[in-house]
């Protein structure tokens, strides 16, 4: 079953030595047969189809990066529909009145209830 999933890969494009080139993303995770493969600007965010789970996700892209930047680069991933209900949830929203101030980290281990 083809899943909706977020990938966030950590500490990219920081730096001179540890860039990897958005496009160049795309076409590698697309060769690798995912699809709807789309990247937000460089920040190593990255949206995209699979028939994979997770973990298999999540080492498939740090595998493709190592490959073909060569970088050691953590991989985060996330179904499309967690970080939307960490939104939704505004679990700072009493005590934040700025929004667009907001940070959430996803950490590879820890499950976020979305029902």
């Amino acid at each position: 079953m083809t899943t909706r999933y977020v990938a966030l890969l950590r500490a990219i494009n920081l730096g001179a030595t540890r860039r990897v080139s958005m496009p160049r993303l795309r076409e590698v995770l697309t060769a690798r047969g995912h699809g709807a493969v789309r990247t937000h600007l460089a920040s190593g965010n990255v949206l995209l189809e699979s028939d994979m789970s997770e973990a298999e996700l999540a080492a498939d892209l740090s595998n493709a990066i190592d490959e073909d930047f060569p970088l050691d680069v953590p991989v985060v991933v996330r179904t499309a529909d967690e970080p939307a209900h960490v939104l939704a949830a505004d679990p700072l929203g009493r005590l934040a009145t700025d929004h667009a101030r907001h940070s959430v980290t996803f950490s590879p281990s820890r499950r976020i209830p979305t029902g």
